[in-house]
């Protein structure tokens, strides 16, 4: 075997050739160590933020409850809001009977009250206020409306006006997506409640004159279910306090 001079100190031949071949081992074994690393550390920030999405649903669901308390209802069903646009909550007490949610989505709520002998189709809505986005949702009521038997009550936000005179500013004219609600509702002869208190339940802007007033919430029944609670009245409650309250001469508040 040979060897060689190297900085004044005797280096067998090939030795260079191993410290190459460990020095690549090492490099190997950081490498390998440090895409461990990584993906260890992309797990754990995904156990942080499964974690974080678990203690914001209980703080949201704890929040939540503490407001439907707050509120007076001891019950309530929530379909939770996309970012910061939609969301539908629908709220009950006990002693209005059983309340067994059917189906729902982003835009509709479909329930059925039963009651003893009494039953009641109750349709909550809450329509996108993009024309856009709430395409469809007049047919897809339809379905539901007919899909059902017995007394039904729709009622929400529709995000549109029937006529003129529940506008205060704005533009003069009916849109085409009025005129097929009121086509819709015509055709399923769906008659509009009456109510008590503010004509309007939304309203823009803070300038007198640029302050524009729909009224865009209401509750609609089908005849079976006027002739069946003849006084039933819905409230606009303030503007502040976001909601409606419908009462009927069975639960008259």
């Amino acid at each position: 075997m040979s060897f060689g001079w190297s900085g004044g100190s005797v280096v067998k031949a090939g030795e260079g050739f191993s410290d190459v071949s460990g020095l690549r081992s090492r490099r190997l074994r950081v490498v390998l160590h440090w895409r461990w690393l990584v993906r260890r550390i992309g797990k754990i920030r995904e156990e942080e933020r499964r974690g974080f999405r678990q203690r914001l649903d209980r703080r949201c669901w704890n929040r939540g409850e503490r407001i439907c308390r707050g509120l007076g209802f001891d019950n309530s069903y929530r379909v939770d809001a996309a970012g910061q646009s939609g969301g539908l909550w629908l709220f009950w007490r006990s002693w209005i009977g059983n309340v067994t949610v059917i189906e729902s989505s982003d835009q509709i709520i479909q329930a059925c009250v039963v009651n003893g002998e009494e039953m009641l189709n109750l349709i909550i809505i809450y329509a996108a206020p993009s024309v856009i986005r709430r395409s469809g949702l007049w047919e897809k009521l339809r379905e539901v409306v007919q899909g059902v038997t017995g007394p039904v009550l729709v009622g929400g936000d529709f995000n549109t006006i029937v006529r003129l005179d529940e506008r205060s500013g704005g533009n003069g004219r009916l849109s085409a997506d009025s005129v097929a609600f009121s086509q819709w509702m015509n055709e399923l002869s769906l008659i509009d409640l009456r109510f008590k208190g503010n004509a309007f339940t939304w309203k823009r802007g803070r300038v007198e004159r640029n302050i524009v007033k729909k009224r865009l919430d209401r509750v609609l029944c089908c005849t079976q279910a006027r002739l069946k609670w003849q006084e039933a009245t819905v409230t606009h409650l303030p503007f502040f306090l976001l909601t409606m309250r419908c009462s009927t001469c069975n639960s008259a508040e």
